[in-house]
């Protein structure tokens, strides 16, 4: 009898926690939902930057977008990172910097220091730290 009583709870809590999971992913959905028509792109622009090891501890600002096969791209955006607010503005990598077995050497993890870093989320795609704000 308390063994069926145990199981009962637990099935009970796991309902309770599902239900709770539920809604708790419903909410992130309807943020990113807004989020995207707010700041189109930005969706994009935070799962690149962490591919490419950005660090923007304060957010994005300023992002300009251009549309791609795959979708919305940042072509140019501010990070504001825990050194200063920095513009990043995209370009096309080049041989040397597309090629994964060559050590490309200058490219930066972390948040941005100067102008001329380079930052590189995909094989194609690199971002070049232009100017301190």
């Amino acid at each position: 009898m308390k063994s069926l009583i145990v199981l009962l709870l637990v099935i009970i809590a796991a309902g309770v926690g599902y239900l709770a999971f539920t809604k708790y992913q419903e909410r992130e959905r309807a943020q990113a939902f807004a989020e995207e028509l707010t700041h189109p792109g930005m969706r994009t622009l935070k799962s690149l930057a962490r591919l490419a090891k950005l660090e923007c501890v304060n957010g994005f600002d300023i992002v300009e977008t251009r549309r791609a096969p795959g979708g919305t791209v940042a072509s140019k955006f501010a990070c504001l990172a825990s050194t200063g607010a920095w513009t990043l503005v995209e370009r096309e990598c080049t041989e040397r910097e597309k090629n994964p077995r060559t050590e490309f050497d200058q490219v930066q993890t972390g948040a941005p220091t100067m102008t001329g870093d380079i930052f590189k989320p995909l094989p194609s795609i690199c971002w070049d730290v232009t100017a301190k704000q």
